[in-house]
C-alpha cells in the first residue's frame, strides 16, 4: 500500500461520504468541472468502481451536435481523456502534467 492509504471493508456497512458533506477547504475547481471529490488533508482521494463477476468501468462518451440533436462523431475527434494536474508554487493548477487521450479512428454513424 502507498503512504497515507488505508483500506477498509465497507460492503456490510453504511458508507457516508463525509468529505463531500463537511466544509473541507479545497482550492479552485478546474474550468468545466461537473463532479468534484476532495478528501481531508494528507489523505489519498480516490474514486473506485468495483466489479464482482463483471467488469468495473469508467465510461466517457461523446456525441457531436447538441443534447437535443446529437450527431455522429467524426474521424480524429477526441472522444475522451484522462488528465493529471499538479498544484504549483504559483498557487494555481498548472495544466495537464500527464494525459491520456482517446480519439475516434473513423466517422461514426448509426
Amino acid at each position: 500500500m502507498m503512504d497515507n492509504e488505508s483500506v477498509r471493508d465497507t460492503r456490510n456497512s453504511s458508507v457516508v461520504l463525509l468529505a463531500l458533506l463537511l466544509a473541507v477547504a479545497v482550492v479552485w475547481a478546474i474550468a468545466g468541472t461537473v463532479i468534484r471529490a476532495a478528501n481531508i488533508d494528507a489523505t489519498i482521494s480516490r474514486i473506485v468502481a468495483e466489479g464482482y463477476g463483471a467488469i468495473a468501468a469508467l465510461t466517457v462518451a461523446r456525441a457531436d451536435g447538441t443534447a437535443a440533436t446529437p450527431t455522429g462523431v467524426q474521424s480524429g475527434d477526441q472522444i475522451g481523456g484522462f488528465n493529471a494536474y499538479a498544484w504549483g508554487s504559483n498557487a494555481a493548477w498548472n495544466g495537464s502534467m500527464a494525459s491520456m487521450r482517446i480519439y475516434s479512428a473513423e466517422n461514426i454513424s448509426g
